[in-house]
């Protein structure tokens, strides 16, 4: 009888604080005017349908700025005005306890921890309200934060603990992933506000999390204690089976009067009950992945050292330690020596193999030492000089590219192909053809394989730049290995490269090719190709044209062609300079 007498009133206070507590006029709630700002700020329809009718429980405790109360009423109004969920409201940290139960938060989609903190306590059933909260989203619930939602255990669910808020004040935001679902509403442009902007230190990585919204350092005064300036706003993650979003934006009560804020917001939420799909992948999906360089000691000779560290799936990597190619000349490069290794439970990786031994700390360090030698190589990113170059005078331009806005495929046959805010194409639908057709030209190309560290050989980042519809140069994932004749750089089955000149994965690479076309049937095509601005291939002759080529005769001009061969590859930036 006692428990059903207890159950009966944390019922009716639970009921009671969702319901009723907001009736009343607290100091700090936004004036009528106020009120006005955020309806007309606030969408009028939901982005997507909801899949049935959602409810939200909203936590808003504690805490006692302007920006908590402003954003209850938002998230009130946003319901009100879409009809994208349905919210209850505890804003006494007292019925926390009760309201924190498995039992209770099973009866929503999706948990909002607005502008709040504290949240060390326990829930009626022991645990800790943390435990309970992190039970609900692992086993498939949503979870939303707004700016102090990390300022409390619950960061260890959101992905990120509060460590102070350095700015107070007008700092510039840069949209780090344009091409993001909920990014959408940015239209890739970042924009300034004037907030509290929290920086975060422990456990915040975007190895973890998916970085949405950071500050744009070139545009706010650094007061941080980040050595990478990497001071994220917003992001969303996977935890468990659940999907969490966070924004930290939200202390003034003037964000919540801004329309693309309020849709940002919305767009999370709905994210979070379900009815928006976006991708949690984590910003950096793979911190081994990359350049090490430094001083390689071999036989007491020391040289200027490369290790390329490949993914292999599964957390295990292979690192091809070598002389840095480009650096000197390739017809003495004999030495290679491969280590492999999978990620343990430090996250470093112990590497052997080929008679060395060594020791990979991602994004830091590889060394590496056997009986005749040793290498100590620090995390090197290496970028083409020729990436973004601009168009010289006179030139065609076939894909313009300008960051935040998605290319015009007014160039090329086939109008399937994914257009992106960062202004990038990518394949889809099949092979596309230039609609205009070339003889000798200069070509200037820029490309991007997707990270598929479980695939191999053709199958992993796998299209093809065809001079004339007919003659390829690869494009492959072919990043640290031997080359040959049909990896990238290669002019497929016709020439290897004698250098290895890829980038990583998830890295944008160039092309530029000069093609010497045929005047007559007897005379051979020739073509030079700089990749990465480093010459791998200098007037080669073209008996024919080469594997999968669309044309069959040659003819004096014809399209630049880009193959379909099932992998996201995205291209850029794709300009043609013609020769008389």
């Amino acid at each position: 009888m006692k428990r059903v007498v207890l159950s009966l009133v944390l019922f009716m206070v639970l009921e009671g604080v969702m319901v009723g507590i907001c009736a009343a006029q607290r100091k700090g709630d936004p004036s009528a005017e106020a009120l006005a700002k955020i309806r007309a700020a606030a969408p009028k329809q939901a982005t997507a349908k909801p899949k049935s009718a959602r409810k939200m429980l909203v936590l808003s405790y504690q805490s006692h700025n302007a920006g908590r109360f402003a954003g209850e009423k938002a998230l009130e109004i946003m319901a009100k005005q879409t009809g994208a969920y349905e919210m209850e409201i505890v804003s006494d940290k007292a019925a926390l306890a009760a309201a924190v139960m498995p039992e209770n938060l099973n009866k929503y989609d999706a948990v909002c921890v607005n502008n709040s903190t504290g949240g060390a306590g326990k829930a009626n059933n022991g645990k800790t309200l943390v435990e309970n909260l992190s039970d609900y989203v692992a086993g498939g619930g949503g979870l939303v934060g707004i700016h102090s939602a990390t300022d409390n255990k619950f960061g260890e669910v959101f992905g990120g603990f509060f460590s102070g808020h350095p700015w107070s004040e007008t700092v510039g935001v840069k949209i780090d992933d344009p091409d993001h679902t909920l990014c959408e509403v940015f239209d890739g442009q970042g924009f300034m506000v004037d907030d509290e902007i929290y920086q975060f230190t422990r456990i915040y990585s975007r190895d973890k999390l998916r970085v949405l919204l950071s500050l744009d350092m070139a545009k706010t005064k650094d007061k941080g204690k980040r050595a990478d300036k990497d001071n994220a706003v917003a992001w969303v993650k996977q935890h468990g089976k659940g999907r969490v979003f966070y924004c930290s934006l939200g202390h003034k009560p003037q964000i919540f009067q801004d329309p693309k804020l309020l849709r940002f917001y919305l767009d999370g939420i709905q994210f979070a009950l379900g009815d928006i799909q976006a991708d949690m992948t984590p910003s950096i999906v793979d911190k081994y992945t990359g350049e090490y360089t430094g001083a390689l000691v071999i036989e007491g000779k020391e040289v200027w050292g490369l290790a390329q560290v490949i993914a292999e799936g599964n957390g295990r990597y292979r690192a091809a330690l070598m002389c840095e190619l480009w650096k000197t000349d390739p017809e003495d490069k004999q030495f290679r020596v491969e280590l492999t290794g999978t990620v343990d439970t430090d996250g470093n990786v112990p590497l052997q193999g080929d008679g060395w031994t060594g020791a990979l700390s991602g994004r830091q360090r590889l060394t590496a030492q056997s009986g005749s030698g040793k290498f100590e190589g620090k995390w090197t990113v290496r970028t083409s000089p020729t990436l973004g170059a601009k168009p010289p005078q006179g030139a065609i331009v076939l894909l313009p590219f300008e960051p935040g806005k998605a290319p015009s495929l007014d160039e090329w046959s086939n109008k399937k192909w994914k257009t992106l805010k960062t202004g990038a194409m990518e394949v889809r639908g099949g092979t596309t053809f230039s609609v205009r057709k070339f003889g000798s030209a200069k070509f200037h190309v820029e490309f991007r394989c997707p990270y598929e560290p479980t695939k191999r050989g053709q199958g992993r980042g796998n299209s093809g730049v065809y001079l004339q519809r007919r003659y390829e140069v690869q494009v492959l994932e072919s990043f640290g290995l031997k080359s040959k004749s049909n990896d990238c750089g290669s002019i497929y089955g016709v020439a290897n490269t004698k250098i290895n000149a890829c980038l990583p994965p998830l890295v944008w690479q160039t092309y530029d090719i000069e093609f010497q076309a045929a005047k007559d049937k007897d005379q051979q095509p020739t073509m030079t190709v700089y990749h990465n601005g480093i010459l791998i291939h200098k007037d080669v002759k073209l008996p024919g044209k080469t594997t999968a080529a669309a044309a069959s005769g040659l003819t004096p001009k014809d399209s630049l062609m880009l193959q379909d061969h099932g992998n996201k590859v995205r291209y850029r930036n794709i300009w043609v300079a013609e020769k008389e």
